[in-house]
């Protein structure tokens, strides 16, 4: 079997649909190593370090395949007066320690701004008092060491008399999303899901086929296909986003929803083999792992008495 990104006959391996970081649990073998591992660099990886995965692997916990639950807000934030501050995994924040000497440009005056964290004020000769000594003395080495002595001296104990800041100060940090890390992945996705649903055929003869794979290997922004990230939810009867992901392959497109964001791509199969006769659901409980694959129509007839009432994308 040939590999349904490259078209080439290499040794395949498992590829998740649904990508681990998720909880996807759906894994196809029609993809060769060379492009699961293009596919992972370009797509997965930016995709999973994306703040809305990071958000949502954090509020449910999901550790992904490397057992890791990423903290978010853990790094470097800013107070409003600049103070930089360090967040750990365990939120515990700590005053990054900073020492500034600003010549008056006469070569004998200076301004000095130390910030050090309120932990430091036991240590603050070590801290403090040593790196200041070594800055003032390669900064003005005209200096006695009586002047060098007598100015760390002044300095440590306006620290130690000065409350440093606390770790109640508030903080602020810049958060940047690529929406489009997030769109190529559900374009893989979909693309993925339709290849799984009807085979190599579709991969070969499909036009639609074609511009989606073109597309997802380059990252192509331009090409011509239509759908819409962020759309509207089908509201589908026992399924919440809060446990669970949910793809649709229906006659009209196709659609999906990870961690409650929802996307639609238009199906423009102009061969009728390559359109679902029914609407098919995959819903991916990414808690617990459990995939449940039905038609569309008799799910909701279970789950609600009826034939049906939602309307595919």
């Amino acid at each position: 079997m040939r590999c349904i990104f490259c078209r080439n006959d290499r040794p395949l391996g498992n590829e998740h649909i649904l990508p681990a970081s998720v909880g996807g649990t759906i894994v196809i073998r029609t993809v060769c190593t060379g492009c699961n591992a293009l596919l992972n660099a370009n797509i997965d990886e930016p995709f999973s370090q994306s703040l809305f995965v990071r958000l949502n692997r954090c509020r449910h916990n999901l550790g992904g395949r490397h057992d890791r639950v990423p903290h978010v807000f853990a790094g470097r934030w800013e107070g409003a007066d600049g103070t930089r501050v360090i967040v750990d995994r365990e939120f515990r924040a700590r005053v990054v320690r900073s020492i500034e000497i600003r010549d008056a440009g006469d070569g004998i005056t200076c301004t000095i701004s130390v910030r050090v964290d309120p932990s430091d004020l036991g240590d603050l000769d070590r801290v403090v008092a040593d790196p200041l000594r070594a800055k003032l003395a390669g900064r003005f080495p005209a200096w006695p060491q009586t002047r060098v002595d007598a100015a760390v001296a002044a300095v440590v104990e306006r620290v130690r008399q000065n409350e440093p800041v606390h770790h109640d100060t508030e903080l602020r940090r810049t958060y940047e999303e690529d929406m489009c890390d997030i769109r190529f992945e559900f374009m893989k996705i979909a693309y993925e899901s339709w290849a799984r649903r009807f085979g190599e055929q579709w991969a070969d003869e499909s036009r639609t086929a074609g511009v989606m794979r073109a597309a997802i290997l380059s990252r192509d922004t331009t090409a011509a296909i239509r759908g819409t990230l962020g759309c509207a939810q089908i509201e589908l009867p026992g399924i919440v986003p809060e446990e669970h992901h949910v793809i649709a392959l229906t006659p009209e497109g196709f659609y999906m929803s990870v961690f409650g964001l929802a996307a639609a791509f238009n199906c423009e199969e102009e061969m009728p083999q390559f359109r679902p006769a029914v609407p098919q659901l995959i819903i991916q409980n990414f808690i617990t792992g459990v995939v449940i694959e039905r038609d569309m129509v008799p799910w909701i007839a279970e789950h609600t008495g009826d034939d049906g009432g939602a309307a595919a994308p």
